[in-house]
């Protein structure tokens, strides 16, 4: 077996040693600016080999290892997580990625996954680091002393195996490190159960027309459409067709950002008579308090013009929810939620209900759907109706 280098005896040129024997071993090690890495090759010369043959040995292995020549050479990666993660943040730049979505990145990165795993060689993780990194991300604490959601975690965990996946194509790896790493898994927070029956949605929309009716119009086009905050209050008039009563969904804004729809799909949805009155009242609304968003065609702009934030609506909407009796405060999404979950309770076909929704697969438009009680109850009674339980009893008891 070959020694290390670092156990070989040096001589007076650099990349030659001398081993037990008698032997000079050279070595060539070689940055490649192309991938990042540091590839190591030795080769020993036989015993009578003489200093000059030694050199040239040399110099003929440092090319060989510049042009790719790597027959027998090992790498040593001297990238370390942290190094591959700015390069792979500038590529992502690069690509056009969102910009709300590197921050998002970025801060996933820096806060919870490089303080633990971002020494490391690219090279050297293991699924164990993951496993270490994901325990000690499990228990990690918030600034109000609580553990941070098992959903919290996951979306990290997403970010590092979409970095550790980019990294093992790139470097060609043996092995995935987060090949087997599953998600954690935590007892589900009644976060996964607030949606809005037929009732509450009803109830929802009167109490925001009567307490909050600057974002009633908004409201009704979130309720009666499904659609994600982002897409709502990026509309413009442009894009209300009163004549064909068709209303296009073609972009969206995050952050008062305007981009393509998250799937960059052009959304026709049927105009509703009771949301086009809706949207003529907040025209007029805007139209009597002079709002400056109203000369560029927005739907729904904020005070001063500009596209509206979420948390526009968090305050109005908290006082609705508490009035309602609701045990968690409305926000846009469980609005969306709960439209999702009233299409599959009027038997609407999945092709349509995705096309409403528009999800790209039937996996995202299940996840949006949570069956209660209620529908369990009624699906049983379904079945006994069918296989005549029921007759049977009574036949029996006769």
């Amino acid at each position: 077996m070959a020694k290390r280098w670092s156990s070989l005896r040096p001589t007076k040129f650099a990349g030659v040693r001398m081993d037990d024997n008698g032997c000079f071993v050279v070595q060539a090690r070689v940055r490649q600016d192309r991938t990042g890495r540091t590839l190591e090759r030795t080769k020993t010369l036989p015993p009578n080999a003489m200093i000059e043959e030694a050199l040239a040995a040399r110099a003929k292995l440092v090319r060989d290892v510049r042009e790719g020549n790597l027959e027998g050479s090992t790498p040593a990666s001297s990238t370390t997580l942290t190094d591959y993660v700015q390069r792979w943040l500038e590529r992502k730049v690069a690509e056009g990625l969102r910009d709300h979505t590197i921050d998002r990145y970025t801060e996933a990165l820096s806060h919870h996954i490089l303080p633990v795993l971002g020494s490391l060689y690219v090279d050297q993780i293991a699924s164990r680091d993951i496993l270490h990194w994901q325990d000690t991300a499990s228990t990690k604490l918030m600034r109000n002393g609580k553990p941070f959601s098992r959903w919290s975690v996951n979306s990290w965990t997403t970010v590092l195996r979409s970095i550790v996946s980019d990294l093992v194509v790139e470097y060609e790896l043996p092995r995935n490190p987060c090949h087997g790493v599953r998600g954690v898994k935590k007892p589900r927070s009644p976060r996964a159960m607030r949606k809005l029956n037929v009732g509450q949605m009803q109830e929802f929309l009167r109490l925001a027309r009567l307490h909050c009716p600057q974002h009633h119009a908004i409201a009704m086009m979130l309720c009666l459409y499904g659609l994600r905050w982002e897409e709502a209050s990026a509309l413009h008039w442009k894009h209300v067709d009163e004549k064909a009563m068709e209303l296009h969904v073609v972009q969206s804004q995050v952050r008062r950002k305007v981009y393509p729809t998250k799937n960059e799909h052009h959304k026709v949805l049927p105009l509703l008579p009771e949301v086009l009155d809706a949207l003529k009242w907040e025209r007029e609304r805007l139209r009597v308090s002079s709002n400056p968003g109203l000369g560029g065609g927005l739907l729904f702009p904020g005070q001063k013009g500009e596209y509206r934030l979420p948390s526009s609506v968090s305050k109005a909407w908290k006082a609705v929810s508490k009035a309602m009796g609701l045990d968690f405060v409305v926000t846009p999404h469980d609005l969306r939620r709960s439209y999702q979950n009233l299409l599959r309770q009027a038997s609407v076909n999945m092709v349509v209900q995705q096309a409403l929704m528009g999800h790209s697969s039937d996996a995202m438009t299940q996840h949006y759907s949570h069956v209660d009680m209620e529908e369990k109850r009624a699906a049983q009674e379904k079945v006994i109706s069918l296989l005549k339980f029921k007759e049977q009893k009574k036949e029996e008891t006769a």
